[in-house]
């Protein structure tokens, strides 16, 4: 006996639908799917994605008959049943097991023939064929059967237009036909369609009977039957309406059948078993085969096959032997033709027969190639891969379906144009595809493929570019155009093997969006400037439970982001991080142009795993605001060394999530934007190991928990021009050696000018905190009250305002002091930040633009004037000066040198001054007035060290004078040094952008520092002198935790960037990263950033907790005010003078025999003037000195006591 052919998944279904004989309920208007849908329309000319392709590629769509995975093809088998006839009467019941086995076993002989077809060679007619063999097609069917009760759905009478009772002459396929127009089962082909789930629609064979020939037949009469069944073709052009769900009507199948058993009980050879398939006169046997065959047949015109008797078609005269004959008898079809596989293949692909494909199959052997030039308007379901060959240029116009893992190869030198199209998974249960690989070219220049440049680049630029072999690839996205479903979108990457040199694939995106990606741009390392561009796009994912990122960018530069949305539809998964732009070690990053970010873990998320490297510019003036909505941090930036961050709206419904955060090295400059709820700016860390130049101005914080969190060294920080409305804090200053710029101020040629902030006017918020072991600094501001209105000036000062009734505002304050300084009145308000004056114009300071200074030289200037700045403090040797006070206190000259320095002296030598109790307490009370005011703690040293008399005078000045001239030099060298360091980056961008790494180096050697060093040590990693970086790493000082980080994690990250092969951590590795990176601590951005690269990982910073000890309060005990503010000063009043001048003579040298002296800048003297004991002040007579600066000198029994610059200005 015959062993049977096992076949998957026979699932037997019965349902009993009742349905109205009306068709009236199923007339309604079906959307057009493009042929992977229930129904399809026709759309408008040129031909409609869905239509079946005239492409003749046939050998690109045939299976590897070895490796192909099998396709199955959803069947459903609907049979119509008489409601209520017992399933022994008549016609074929599913309930009835005998009928069940019968059409199991014409299912079994399909999937068997599917697997042991003849090949037909296409010039033979018939057996026995030359070489003949069998091919197994790799095609199987799955089978549902159906049971519909209704009468008038099972009397195929109903389809002909002139139904003839009495005869079969109406019977003709143009009636029974799926496509004629009036087909009367479309009603109910397409309910069925309707109750099916869109991933198991299936091709419904309906078998009908004619009710009048099958009445003869339950009688014991003579019966006829039909003799036709029909199928539609994939995407059938003519139907009217033309539904695409395929559909096959077999007609009078029970009739036939009964015909075999008549057959058996008339003929005495001819027998009924149920199992004897090896005999020829077996009834059972041949009706099986023979439904087998008519069903193949039918299912052939399903996958575009026609009949072989049709000669534009086939190549040769009808043969009885092939599953397509017309016009042969009810006998055995063994053989397809390699001209019809190739067809039927196709149609697989191309037609929409391939909805109806079971499962993902994919074979990863046998890539689809494309080597010259072709455009699909089809949509097209491929299994397996895609290779586009250098030279070639692919256009999609419609939907491209690919199986899961697989992946688009683009060479080098092809195109892949994606013209309104869709590239997706296969759908239904089918898991991501792999993505499109653009294989690049590192050693091409981006630039070089557009020489007639264009102001702005545009699709057609790109399209227009003319590939040689060996330029990158191009992927181009354009016209609503939408990639899905992938793991990883679009890579610039070569996957087959290590090859770093095949990153810098050229990706533009321009209207056209990306969904549920894993990843949506991947775009790998590339030194050049990158002309990839996405404008216009949306990047979406709805599915919680993967991680999601937009676009990935390592080591590229000039990538622009251009309008474009990312956004995260679903619920955020606590376990799975959101995020849409990540960028490490990336130069000039363009995000401008109101591009939105929704709903993400992080917004923007930016890391350098080394020094000196990365500049990202989020927003400009010039264009629409960015839009962060809703992320819990909307801006990472991990020590990348420049982030300017302007003109973006941030809100958050959570007042706990953080807008900006940095962490580590880096510069950065926050200005113009508007933030509402969750913190504002958190900083840690940043500019480790220089002074930096960070801003934060003109910005609106509205209704958020911290305004400014800065938590340890954050040197450089400057913040003004701000409007807060906080609930905790405005500016919180927190953590082990927290500090900001020294003054909170900017000094413009002898004038200081405030900052002008508007702190947060509800009470208890604290404006400015200082908790920890905060470094002291002055906050400089003016209040108006002649201009401003009585809230403003409530709102300028940082700690307690005139009437504030809130108890703490003074204890909130502990090392930094607010004090209130005039504004100049030959300097005019002027800011468009805020609105200040009363009259609701605008307020405040904007800098003058002052001559731009870039260039080596000018650097090095800068650099010499801060250190000659520097050396008047302590006259550069504050070491000299201790000694000399601590081994001669009591001797004339130390007292005269001292006083020659001032009032330049630093705390410490005017502690160690104050302190000596063998220094005359007459030259300790000069050396002390001529460097006042004091600092705070200055003042607590004084208090207990110099007589009453000298501290009252010392109060008095601090009181009435909030700025000594060693303040102003301090500002002074600040203003040089922010400027500096300005210049200092800029060169750095400059040389690194020409690959001019001498003069890098040349510049990062004339530093002298731990910064530089580190830095050279960057340039030597990207220069990829390998050897000589780690020389360097093997010289570094690692006496500190932090040192020792750093050489743990530049000596891993060396190894990454020389590794022949792709470098992975060991376990070691990946230990002590962790670790230095889970600890928060200084060099824990550069270990996380390294871990982001190699295993993808993210890190929060979020606020930490509070200390909870406050920063020491440098308060100074108070004493008697004289009333008098220029008591205890050599102050000339006004400065700048005109005429005349008043001169402040101090009470110490009112008593001894003094004299004025006036120089000019040449030394030349130009007055001696004696001045009585006893006189407080005299005036100066001005009127012969031509303008200019000169210098006022004031001597006490022949030695120079103290000095004043003196401005004349007729």
């Amino acid at each position: 006996m015959k062993q049977k052919y096992q076949y998957p998944n026979l699932v037997v279904m019965l349902f009993f639908l009742n349905f109205l004989a009306s068709n009236s309920l199923f007339a309604q208007s079906f959307i057009c799917k493009s042929g992977d849908g229930k129904y399809d329309t026709v759309p408008p000319t040129p031909a409609p994605c869905w239509l079946s392709s005239t492409r003749t590629d046939f050998e690109n769509f045939m299976p590897d008959t070895l490796n192909d995975p099998i396709r199955y093809i959803r069947l459903n088998f609907v049979f119509l049943e008489l409601p209520g006839e017992p399933d022994t009467v008549g016609g074929f019941h599913l309930s009835n097991s005998v009928h069940q086995q019968f059409w199991n076993d014409v299912v079994e002989l399909m999937n068997y023939r599917m697997e042991h077809f003849w090949l037909q060679p296409d010039s033979v007619s018939c057996n026995p064929f030359p070489g003949a063999h069998t091919i197994d097609t790799r095609i199987r069917f799955q089978v549902n059967m159906l049971s519909v009760q209704d009468s008038f759905y099972r009397n195929n009478e109903n389809s002909y237009e002139n139904p003839d009772s009495a005869s079969l002459a109406a019977c003709n396929g143009n009636d029974v036909a799926p496509n004629a127009p009036n087909w009367y089962l479309r009603p109910l082909h397409h309910a069925i369609s309707d109750t099916t789930a869109n991933c198991t629609q299936a091709i419904n064979v309906f078998f009908t009977e004619n009710q009048t020939q099958y009445n003869n037949a339950v009688a014991g009469l003579d019966f006829d039957r039909c003799k036709i069944s029909a199928a539609m073709f994939p995407g059938y052009p003519n139907a009217a309406p033309p539904y695409q769900s395929l559909a096959i009507h077999m007609v009078d199948q029970w009739l036939h059948y009964m015909e075999g058993v008549v057959w058996a009980d008339t003929s005495a050879t001819v027998i009924w078993d149920n199992n004897d398939y090896a005999n020829e006169n077996n009834a059972r046997t041949w009706i099986v085969r023979t439904k087998a065959n008519h069903i193949l047949h039918e299912i052939g015109h399903c996958l575009s096959l026609v009949h072989t008797n049709i000669d534009a078609q086939w190549p040769f005269t009808e043969t009885s032997c092939n599953i397509m004959c017309n016009t042969c008898s009810d006998a055995n079809f063994p053989a397809i033709a390699e001209t019809q596989l190739q067809s039927l293949y196709k149609a697989l692909s191309v037609s929409s027969v391939r909805s109806y494909i079971e499962g993902c199959p994919y074979n990863p052997n046998r890539p689809f190639i494309v080597s010259e030039n072709q455009t699909w308007h089809d949509n097209v379901r491929l299994y397996q891969d895609l290779i586009i060959e250098t030279g070639a240029t692919l256009t999609l116009t419609c939907a491209l379906h690919m199986p899961p893992n697989a992946k688009i190869m683009l060479q080098r030198g092809a195109k892949l144009i994606l013209d309104g199209a869709t590239i997706s998974n296969s759908g239904c249960n089918c898991s991501q595809w792999q993505g499109i690989e653009v294989w690049g070219n590192t050693a091409i220049v981006h630039a070089d493929l557009f020489p007639l440049m264009p102001p702005v680049l545009n699709a057609a630029n790109y399209e227009a570019v003319s590939l040689e072999p060996d330029d990158p690839g191009m992927v181009i996205l354009k016209n609503n155009a939408l990639i899905e479903q992938a793991i990883n979108a679009v890579a610039t990457l070569n996957s087959n093997g290590f090859y770093p040199q095949y990153h810098g694939g050229v990706i533009y995106a321009e209207n056209s969006a990306f969904s549920n990606n894993r990843k949506a741009i991947d775009l790998r390392p590339y030194k050049h400037a990158n002309f990839s561009r996405f404008i216009n796009c949306s990047f979406t994912a709805n599915n919680q439970n993967t991680p999601f990122e937009g676009i990935v960018i390592e080591a590229c530069k000039n990538i622009i982001i251009d309008s474009c949305r990312f956004i995260y539809a679903g619920a955020i998964a606590p376990n799975y991080y959101q995020t849409g732009i990540s960028a490490a070690n990336t130069d000039k990053l363009q995000i401008i142009n109101g591009s939105q970010f929704q709903n993400l873990t992080f917004g923007v998320y930016l890391q350098a795993s080394n020094y000196n490297t990365g500049t990202a510019f989020i927003g400009n003036s010039n264009t629409a605001p960015n839009l962060f909505t809703n992320c819990r941090n909307s801006i990472v930036n991990l020590q990348t060394k420049f982030l300017q961050i302007e003109n973006n709206q941030f809100t958050h419904n959570n007042p706990y999530a953080q807008h900006i955060t940095m962490a580590g090295t880096c510069g950065y400059e926050v200005h113009n934007n508007t933030f509402s709820n969750a913190h504002a700016l958190a900083a840690f860390f940043t500019s480790l190991d220089r002074t930096g130049n960070n801003n934060f101005y003109c910005n609106t914080l509205d209704s958020c928990t911290y305004g400014l969190y800065a938590n340890n060294n954050n040197s450089g920080l400057q913040f003004y021009n701000n409007n807060f409305t906080t609930s905790q804090a405005d500016v919180y200053i927190d953590g082990n050696e927290s500090r900001v710029n020294f003054l909170q101020g900017e000094l413009i040629g002898p004038d200081y000018l405030p900052f002008f902030n508007l702190f947060t006017y509800q009470r208890p918020t604290h404006r400015i905190v200082t908790n920890g072991a905060t470094m002291p600094f002055t906050y400089y501001y003016h209040i108006d009250y002649a201009n401003f209105s009585i809230a403003v000036n409530a709102r300028l000062t940082p700690n307690c305002f005139l009437g504030d009734l809130y108890t703490g505002c003074n204890s909130e304050y502990y090392n930094f002091f607010g004090q209130d300084v005039p504004w100049p009145s030959n300097i005019p308000y002027d800011t468009t930040c805020l609105t200040l004056l009363s009259d609701g114009g605008s307020g405040g300071f904007m800098q003058p633009d002052s001559t731009e200074c870039n260039t080596r030289a000018c650097y090095d200037s800068l650099r010499l004037y801060i250190s000659a700045l520097k050396d008047s403090i302590d006259g550069g040797n504050t070491q000299l000066l201790l000694t000399t006070v601590q081994t001669a206190p009591g001797s004339p000259a130390t007292a005269q040198f001292l006083l020659y320095l001032s009032p330049y002296l630093s705390d410490t030598v005017l502690a160690a001054i104050a302190q000596n109790a063998f220094m005359p307490a007459t030259a300790r009370a000069n050396i002390l007035i001529a460097n006042a005011p004091l600092s705070d703690a200055l003042m607590n040293v004084a208090y207990n060290a110099v007589s009453p008399a000298t501290y009252q005078i010392l109060y008095n000045i601090k009181y009435y004078y909030s700025i000594s001239e060693r303040d102003r030099l301090n500002m002074r060298i600040a203003a040089y040094t922010d400027e500096s360091e300005s210049l200092f980056r800029e060169l750095i961008e400059k040389y690194a952008n020409e690959n001019d790494y001498a003069a890098l180096e040349n510049l990062l050697a004339a530093q002298n520092n731990k910064f530089a060093l580190r830095a050279l040590l960057s340039a030597k990693m990207e220069q990829q002198q390998w050897q000589t970086a780690q020389d360097i790493i093997n010289n570094l000082p690692a006496n500190t935790l932090e040192e020792q980080d750093f050489i743990t994690i530049q000596q891993i990250n060396l190894q990454r960037l020389s590794a022949a092969q792709n470098f992975e951590l060991d376990a070691e590795q990946a230990n002590q990263l962790y670790t230095i990176a889970n600890a928060y601590g200084y060099q824990a951005p550069a270990a996380q950033a390294l871990l982001g690269l190699l295993n993808g990982n993210y890190y929060e910073w979020p606020i930490p907790q509070s200390s909870g000890k406050a920063a020491l309060n440098l308060r100074y005990p108070a004493a008697q005010l004289t009333g008098n503010p220029f008591v205890g000063t050599f102050a000339i009043i006004p400065n700048p003078a005109s005429q005349t001048a008043q001169v402040s003579i101090p009470p110490l040298y009112t008593l001894q025999q003094t004299e004025m002296h006036l120089y000019n800048l040449h030394g030349k003297t130009l007055l001696v003037q004696p001045i009585p004991v006893g006189t407080h002040a005299y005036t100066l007579n001005l009127q012969n000195l031509p303008n200019g600066l000169y210098i006022a000198a004031l001597y006490a029994n022949g030695l120079p006591a103290t000095y004043r610059k003196l401005f004349v200005q007729h």
